[in-house]
């Protein structure tokens, strides 16, 4: 589970969203993620109420976190490992960082299989236990879901960089996981009855080529689903956006929200996508490593570069890690406020 914390302050553009690493709050706090942090409902809770609390003590002034924050239900959070954990595969659940998965051993992909029901097994059934609980606890009516993926980035959580030898020498091994993945996701958009966000972080891996040979295909039966039930259809693409405009385009006729990476053309991607709000992921060096001058010359570049369309764009700074100076924080909220004048 990231902490993400908005900018609870009117802006220019549409949002900004901060994303804290595991890492950050345990060095900086001694907050322990681990095991309870996903396992233990009532931890995880005061956890997230002490974070909001020791986010605007440090942050007030860029309207972040809340001064007297009130606990509230926090849905678990595999992140990456709640596929591993459902095959089976080893997850580990260190302290300091979200849940790791190991990759599956090549003899046991042959019988990967999707659940006929998917709530009645590890880990969504103590999903869906620990979303009950909390309804009785807070007297909420919170309907269980299911989270959703990507076809690619699930397939090299369970094989690693084993998928893409096995996608040029042995291709029915790596068409088996990829269609275990896609059949996943479709089973989940059922289960949901509701429209999802792909996550297509590990697509750069394979290029335009590969990722239209191969995954625009299963893409595209994800996207129908939604098109066809009238479900909002987003992607997350944290590489370069560029060269996949066209490919993505092909999958829907209207994209909700697009996640872009922070080397993208946003001006091409606004362009290409002129119904979809547009995500903008900063560079996390520049944010971890940089100076504030550094940050406020990528924030002044980027409103440049989309005026007139401020009011569909959204700034995603992820990966705030230890060590990363709260003034590089400040400066964000300030250039965006000058930008007003």
């Amino acid at each position: 589970m990231w902490f993400s914390a908005a900018i609870n302050d009117s802006l220019c553009i549409q949002s900004v969203k901060f994303n804290f690493m595991p890492s950050w709050w345990y060095r900086n706090y001694g907050i322990e993620y681990g095991e309870k942090m996903i396992k233990d409902p009532d931890y995880r809770i005061a956890m997230h109420q002490e974070m909001r609390r020791l986010l605007h003590k440090r942050f007030s002034t860029i309207h972040i976190g809340e001064e007297s924050p009130q606990p509230y239900p926090v849905l678990p959070d595999w992140q990456n490992a709640i596929t591993s954990a459902l095959v089976g595969a080893k997850v580990e659940y260190p302290i300091d960082n979200c849940p790791q998965g190991h990759h599956l051993p090549e003899e046991e992909t042959a019988a990967l299989r999707v659940p006929d029901d998917l709530w009645s097994v590890y880990p969504y059934n103590e999903l869906a236990r620990q979303i009950h609980y909390m309804n009785r606890r807070f007297n909420t009516d919170i309907i269980p879901a299911v989270p959703i993926r990507g076809v690619l980035n699930e397939a090299v959580i369970l094989r690693g960089d084993a998928l893409f030898v096995d996608m040029f020498e042995s291709p029915e091994k790596a068409r088996a996981v990829l269609d275990f993945s896609s059949n996943l996701i479709l089973k989940q958009l059922a289960l949901n009855a509701a429209g999802c966000m792909i996550f297509n972080c590990t697509i750069p891996l394979v290029g335009p080529q590969t990722y239209a040979e191969w995954l625009l295909p299963m893409d595209r039966e994800i996207a129908d689903v939604c098109t066809a039930q009238h479900w909002d259809f987003s992607i997350h693409h944290c590489g370069r956006l560029d060269d996949y405009i066209g490919l993505y385009r092909q999958l829907s006729p209207k994209i909700k929200t697009l996640d872009i990476g922070h080397d993208s053309n946003t001006r091409k991607a606004m362009a290409g996508f002129p119904e979809a709000d547009i995500s903008q992921i900063i560079d996390a060096k520049i944010m971890n490593n940089g100076s504030p001058a550094q940050v406020g010359e990528k924030i002044y570049a980027l409103l440049d570069t989309t005026k007139g369309q401020w009011h569909r764009l959204s700034l995603n700074i992820t990966d705030i890690d230890y060590g990363a100076p709260d003034e590089n924080l400040f400066a964000v909220y300030h250039h965006l406020k000058r930008a007003e004048w």
